[in-house]
């Protein structure tokens, strides 16, 4: 009886170690499985460039500094004196070499977006003490500090853009109209931007801003004859260029009529040269450029030939 009791013992005893352990091994898991997150950063130039480093993985509470300072090279000063964990008066001065420039305001500051208002937002604390968690999508900015912009696009954003010519002007007028996909649900700034040497450089047209959903559209006076490609900017995400232009020695008519009448004219040629001798005669001799012993009615405009 007794060697039963102490095998029962020792089953349950090891029971509880095992299932104690399966309790140690699950919180194990869990907390490698939340020891790191999955951030999205975005570094904007202010240039119309912005470069995303999506899916990037860092120690969970990680601080923006550090996280930024894994994707991109970072220079930075630390200025004393401020409450909070981590580096709370780090001032980033410099990403990637494009440093900040105090005579033109130009300062790199970070947005955190916010899932829930789709937009943008300034945090309340500096990099060096912003602790990241998952999913989230931060956008370093070059900007103006005296007037901020908010970047407002999502980072998975993109711009459509379609132009149409208007001939019925002198200078004919380019049409432009465009949308920014996902709808960002406030105003965008919008650069249009034209180039007249296929893309080598462009010059800018004018800055607009789009309606709340996105739409945006601007009419332009072209400067003068030739091919155009016009693209827009929408914060650093561009669209693809649209072509458009006319002929440089005829104000206001098209390019693609040009083209139709050169074809045209190709055309015309090309079956002159395949059409038999004696109509070719027929047809000259009507306009009074040949004779020819063929019997031809030019009156009637078709030819009697035996």
């Amino acid at each position: 009886m007794d060697s039963h009791l102490k095998s029962l013992s020792f089953v349950i005893v090891v029971a509880v170690l095992v299932s104690a352990g399966s309790m140690n091994g699950a919180g194990a898991i869990r907390a490698v499985q939340e020891a790191t997150v999955t951030v999205n950063i975005g570094i904007n130039y202010g240039n119309g460039t912005i470069v995303w480093h999506n899916g990037t993985v860092v120690p969970s509470g990680e601080f923006l500094l550090n996280a930024t300072m894994r994707v991109a090279t970072v220079e930075f000063t630390n200025y004393p004196g401020f409450p909070g964990p981590g580096l709370p008066g780090a001032f980033v001065t410099s990403i990637n070499g494009v440093s900040q420039n105090p005579a033109a305001n130009m300062y790199w500051i970070y947005w955190v977006y916010g899932s829930e208002t789709g937009q943008y937002e300034m945090a309340p604390v500096g990099a060096g003490s912003y602790a990241l968690t998952s999913d989230q999508t931060i956008q370093w900015y070059y900007q103006n500090a005296g007037s901020l912009t908010n970047p407002a696009l999502q980072p998975y954003a993109s711009v459509s853009l379609q132009v149409q010519l208007d001939s019925s002007t002198d200078p004919p007028t380019a049409v432009i109209s465009g949308a920014i996909y996902p709808a960002p649900g406030g105003p965008v700034n919008v650069t249009l931007e034209y180039s007249n040497n296929q893309g080598a450089s462009y010059q800018e047209i004018s800055r607009i801003a789009s309606a709340p959903d996105g739409t945006f559209s601007y009419s332009w006076r072209l400067p003068g004859g030739g091919m155009f490609m016009i693209r827009a900017d929408a914060q650093g995400v561009k669209s693809s260029p649209a072509s458009i232009g006319t002929s440089s020695g005829i104000p206001g008519f098209p390019v693609e009529s040009l083209l139709g009448g050169i074809a045209a004219g190709v055309f015309l040629i090309v079956t002159g040269r395949r059409l038999p001798s004696r109509f070719r005669k027929y047809s000259l001799r009507c306009l009074g450029s040949a004779t020819t012993s063929d019997d031809v009615d030019c009156d009637r405009g078709h030819a009697k030939a035996y």
